[in-house]
């Protein structure tokens, strides 16, 4: 069944997405807000610490690297692309345990590794 018009002239197909997913919608909205995203890494690794989803920590720090324009600099860090960070930093990937750790070490974040007792 076509898409209807409706009362404002314009149907679903016409409707295209603002942001691609909420991490491009926070970062923009944490760009140019130091103590925010100060705030927001502390929060990541609390939350890393206490869920261990890589997966939300993943995504998290490519929401940082956004905010703070570092895309750039991860992937010449990296030697690779910068479609390859922000593919790496999405959702259902698995980066290297070398790279992870780099990014989030370029991005202010130390990750450390403890025995739990």
């Amino acid at each position: 069944m076509k898409n209807k018009k409706n009362n404002f002239n314009f149907t679903a197909d016409d409707i295209k997405p603002i942001h691609k997913d909420f991490s491009d919608f926070y970062a923009d909205h944490l760009k140019n807000k130091p103590s925010e995203i100060k705030h927001y890494k502390e929060q990541l690794v609390r939350d890393f610490n206490k869920t261990k989803d890589a997966q939300v920590f993943l995504e998290g720090l490519k929401t940082i690297a956004i905010a703070e324009g570092k895309i750039k600099e991860l992937a010449k860090n990296a030697k690779v692309e910068r479609t390859s960070v922000l593919r790496t930093l999405s959702k259902n990937h698995s980066p290297s345990f070398e790279n992870a750790m780099s990014f989030a070490s370029d991005l202010g974040i130390c990750l450390a590794i403890a025995k739990i007792t």
